[in-house]
């Protein structure tokens, strides 16, 4: 037994041996290997001035100083230190603890546009130095997730310390910074005080944290001044909140399956993107709370996840599934509420035309979504807002029934008033609905909105193969909005292409249909008169002299089909035409397609039809303009057939 406890003694000796004499070593190679790395994969160079052991087993690493490709500082750490766990490394937890970083700057400094952000980070990663490496295998959703809730478990048995660490983000008129003066993790509890400054704007950050691995949770509780650092300058999206309460389960894990709740509160948030809106979309409160549940193929939120906003709570049900390719279903809505709670919930500096109205009774809603990338023209959607003993007994800002009187029509350009015009019969343009030929009406809603005496403002057909052709375009082609949509965007609504606009416009025309506001006829008849026919031509009355030196009620199929055409890009009408007046080949598909619905729905007979010549003479001062003036190649536009919701209507 002595010989056992001397030799195990031994062993012991010869390792403490081996590891003073080689730690060096060890150190010395595997930073040398990072270093390498980092270079290869990022172009940045690092350099550590000093370097060692204290005591047993902590490394200290002074002065390191990261330059970018172009010898710019990009970061600086006057200390570094950590223990090496031997325990950590042989239990599969992290190899190090009791981390301790202090006096250290991020800096990314940006001359105008000439240098792009993280443009260091841009670096292929195909260099010979990788090139041989073993690809690594393709996890699924549930071993991804696993992974990472691992690591942050391991992370919260890691003790730490950063003092003093600045973030910097500078260009010649902007400059951000982050001044973390704490940041501790001990014990699995987490402790952060900073400041944040923007431009000018400083504003504190405070946070606390807490690990508890035995149970599987993470709490956080952070409050902030200003919006959370960095976020704008990289995505281009401000979020902030006062307060906000975070609070995360793993409440199951499998091999085959985990389970996570999640859920977040936050006092007044607000965010902003150029997409969402031109500005701040400003809650009172918010919050969320999923159950995902998580396995090989997919990530699914199950029906008892929810949202609220303000005083609407929205129940969420989401499944991503991976087959051949990634699948996505989404469904949220909210049950029957007082409609009241749906409009104050409303930020108002968004919804100007819906601030003050009052209204009684219920509403609900139910919006479905699914589309597989491989098939988008097979897409899912179907929105429904329902009310239940629903009455208006206040209008807001805006009184929705205005347009059943005589009105002034503010034409808009840029969020600029350009033009004004007189929605009466005191305009010399101004042209009833029975004065406008049933030819015209036709083609129109032909072309524009097929369904519109049908539907209550919205074709959900339009709107799925809006969706599927922008998705496979990879861009905004193509609109899903109905005349209805349409008017209401000229008449109440600035021209800003944002969501909250969109949802506004929604609100507005599901308010008019659903309640009867504005007759379906007297919509047509304003939509006529109103809408851009060419440069500054506006309404029909102008459009009919502009073209032809006709009356409204004198226009020919072949007429009317080329004002149809007009009104998707009405300010390049005159490149829908030869220099010699003619109109172009292209558009002859664009007359067939019209006159083949128009046939199929017999609002034209087969001789009316055969007799089609695609002649299309201009008489007015659009000749003027086309012909004679011409002296820009229309060849050096670039033209699409013009795309409304024919193609989309049958």
């Amino acid at each position: 037994m002595k010989r056992g406890i001397l030799i195990s003694a031994l062993f012991i000796a010869g390792l403490l041996i081996a590891w003073f004499s080689f730690r060096n070593y060890f150190l010395n190679h595997y930073l040398e290997k990072a270093k390498i790395k980092t270079e290869a994969l990022t172009g940045l160079k690092v350099q550590i001035n000093n370097k060692g052991f204290k005591g047993f087993s902590k490394v200290f690493l002074e002065n390191i100083i990261v330059v970018t490709p172009e010898a710019d500082t990009f970061f600086h750490c006057k200390k570094f230190n950590a223990n090496i766990s031997f325990t950590g490394y042989l239990t599969g937890g992290l190899p190090v603890n009791n981390l301790f970083l202090e006096d250290a700057e991020l800096i990314i400094a940006e001359q105008g546009d000439s240098i792009s952000r993280w443009s260091f980070l841009s670096k292929q990663k195909s260099d010979s130095t990788f090139q041989n490496q073993t690809p690594v295998s393709k996890q699924n959703y549930v071993q991804k997730v696993n992974k990472a809730w691992n690591v942050l478990m391991k992370a919260s048995n890691t003790d730490a310390k950063f003092r003093n660490l600045k973030m910097k983000w500078t260009s010649e008129n902007y400059h951000e910074s982050l001044f973390i003066h704490e940041l501790n993790i001990q014990q699995s509890n987490v402790i952060v005080n900073a400041q944040h400054l923007l431009n000018d704007t400083l504003g504190n950050i405070t946070s606390t944290g807490k690990f508890d691995k035995k149970n599987a949770i993470i709490n956080f509780s952070a409050t902030m001044d200003n919006q959370i650092p960095f976020l704008e300058k990289i995505y281009q999206v401000k979020l902030y909140a006062d307060s906000s309460y975070g609070y995360k389960q793993n409440k199951a894990k499998s091999r085959d399956e985990s389970i996570f709740e999640i859920s977040f509160k936050a006092v007044s948030p607000g965010i902003n993107h150029w997409r969402i809106s031109n500005e701040d979309v400003v809650a009172d409160s918010s919050g969320l709370k999923l159950t995902l549940v998580v396995n090989d193929n997919s990530v699914k939120a199950d029906t008892l996840s929810s949202v609220f906003f303000n005083r609407i709570p929205f129940h969420i049900d989401f499944l991503i599934y991976r087959a051949d390719s990634t699948h996505y279903a989404f469904q949220m809505g909210f049950d029957s509420i007082p409609s009241n709670d749906f409009f104050n919930s409303l930020p108002k500096t968004l919804f100007g035309t819906l601030n003050g109205i009052e209204t009684k009774g219920d509403l609900n809603y139910n919006l479905q979504f699914a589309i597989n990338p491989d098939n988008p023209d097979s897409l899912i959607f179907e929105s429904s807002l329902q009310k239940h003993n629903f009455s208006i007994t206040k209008f807001g800002e805006e009184n929705f029934r205005k347009i059943n009187q005589p009105f002034t029509h503010f034409v808009r350009v840029d969020d600029k008033v350009v033009r004004t015009v007189n929605v009466s019969d005191s305009n010399h343009y101004y042209t009833p609905l029975l004065n406008i030929s049933p030819l015209l009406i036709n083609v129109i809603l032909t072309s524009e909105d097929a369904a519109f005496f049908h539907h209550k403002g919205f074709s959900e057909r339009a709107f799925r193969q809006s969706i599927a052709t922008n998705f496979k375009e990879k861009r905004f082609a193509r609109g899903g909005s109905t005349i209805s949509m349409q008017l209401v965007k000229n008449v109440f609504l600035e021209r800003n292409k944002t969501i909250t606009r969109k949802v506004e416009e929604a609100i507005i025309v599901w308010l008019i249909e659903n309640n009867r506001l504005v007759s379906k006829e007297r919509i047509l008849e304003v939509y006529l008169n109103i809408i851009e026919w060419g440069p500054g031509i506006y309404g029909i009355g102008e459009a009919s002299e502009f073209y032809f030196l006709k009356k409204p009620h004198e226009l020919s199929l072949e007429e009317s089909i080329y004002l149809s055409a007009i009104i998707p890009r009405p300010r390049y009408f005159k490149y829908l035409f030869e220099k010699d007046g003619s109109i172009r080949e292209y558009m002859r598909d664009y007359f067939n397609i019209v006159t083949e619905r128009m046939l199929k729905k017999e609002i034209i007979d087969e001789v009316t039809a055969s007799n089609m010549n695609f002649m299309v003479e201009l008489k007015g001062k659009a000749r003027e303009v086309v012909i004679p003036t011409d002296t820009l190649p229309a060849d050096s536009i670039q033209i699409e057939l013009p795309q409304g919701i024919l193609f989309d209507q049958q």
